[in-house]
């Protein structure tokens, strides 16, 4: 997988340690090269110390999960104009209909709001403000985003 992230924070962490920052749970799994997805049988792994991992999970310590996922395609995580907010880019083609579903499932489970969703629905296409242009403190008013019956 290849993830690239670009922001423009000075106080980023090494990778290694910015998995753990929201609370993920590290385990060491002994048989972690031999892809034993289907049959693997180390549900039950002790949480360890980072240092004496080499895993971490989706497990917090409230029994809660934090998506911790193996994405199979390039994606790109780009800051948005809103403080610890961020836009998300899988490098991937989707039907339209695939695509809906994703994002309804997105909205349902909490990681994408509900607006923003229903506004794609209508739209028939997600839009995402571009890298260093701002949110307006005002609603735009040029002739494009006018509507005909107010001009």
């Amino acid at each position: 997988m290849t993830m690239t992230t670009t922001t423009d924070r000075i106080d980023a962490k090494p990778p290694r340690e910015g998995v753990t920052e929201f609370g993920r749970l590290t385990h060491h799994h002994p048989d972690l090269d031999h892809d034993m997805y289907m049959g693997d049988t180390y549900s039950k792994l002790a949480p360890l110390p980072l240092d004496e991992s080499n895993v971490v999970s989706s497990l917090l310590p409230n029994g809660r999960h934090a998506p911790a996922i193996d994405v199979d395609l390039p994606v790109h995580a780009v800051p948005s104009s809103t403080p610890g907010h961020w836009h998300l880019y899988f490098d991937e083609e989707l039907s339209w209909p695939d695509y809906l579903r994703l994002l309804e499932v997105m909205r349902d489970v909490g990681l994408v709001q509900d607006g923003f969703y229903r506004s794609a629905e209508s739209r028939g296409t997600t839009l995402l403000r571009l890298p260093g242009d701002p949110k307006p403190d005002a609603p735009c008013s040029c002739q494009r985003c006018i509507p005909e019956d107010m001009m």
